[in-house]
């Protein structure tokens, strides 16, 4: 069974020069399971990229050149190649909006508000929690809880909802951090399902997922909800 990699804790590092560390280094040893900065794949032209295995924190920080957003200032996104990171970037991109700071991706389920580039105008978060009577949308924010696999939790964009079929599709980096299922779609497919009118995420792969298991509450239990910015 694939091990989960860590969502790393988020954080702004001022430095003058960046060397990747030895941890984000493909060794004999310490083999990344795709070598660090390679593309694991894209949706509408947002790419991930790997951050090489779990132990791997380059405490880099990325950017978005104002200018292909139209503003008179650079954008940061995060540290590379972290899920937060990915996230901001994909909102900014293709919504026009950021989040704030955060210690650790599990606590973007507690923001109020994210913010409008080009306006500095405050949207409103309406969090859902796992099991909720509505349904998450394209662009949501899906938040994991943190637990022994994932200290720091970690966060993925919704790029893709099949109500009929039960299943939802996830844009993300800094998870398994391997290539991409559908590599210019999304990175995995997870189950959705509605039950006594609730909405239930499952971190099962949808292709494999066995109402009759045991464990599927435990799977369900790991997804605090969905973020979703009211635009």
């Amino acid at each position: 069974m694939k091990k989960l990699l860590f969502c790393y804790l988020l954080f702004f590092v001022h430095f003058s020069a960046f060397s990747i560390p030895d941890s984000c280094k493909n060794t004999v040893e310490h083999k990344c399971i795709t070598i660090y900065g390679e593309k694991l794949g894209e949706n509408n032209g947002v790419e991930a990229y790997s951050n090489c295995r779990s132990l791997c924190v380059n405490p880099e920080p990325n950017n978005i050149s104002g200018k292909s957003l139209s503003l008179n200032k650079d954008v940061y996104t995060g540290i590379k190649w972290q899920c937060v990171e990915f996230a901001r970037r994909w909102w900014i991109r293709q919504k026009g909006i950021t989040f704030g700071s955060v210690e650790s991706a599990n606590e973007i389920f507690d923001l109020n508000n994210a913010e409008k580039l080009n306006s500095k105008e405050l949207i409103i978060l309406k969090k859902e929690k796992n099991f909720s009577n509505n349904v998450p949308k394209v662009g949501n924010l899906i938040i994991y809880k943190k637990y022994s696999d994932l200290p720091y939790g970690h966060v993925a964009v919704v790029v893709n909802v099949d109500t009929k079929k039960g299943y939802l599709d996830l844009a993300e980096a800094n998870y398994y951090n391997e290539k991409w299922e559908e590599p210019n779609k999304y990175a995995r497919r997870i189950k959705l399902e509605l039950k006594d009118n609730k909405y239930i995420l499952y971190d099962i792969d949808y292709a494999k997922f066995d109402p009759s298991k045991k464990d599927n509450q435990a799977k369900a239990e790991l997804i605090l909800g969905w973020v979703n910015p009211e635009m």
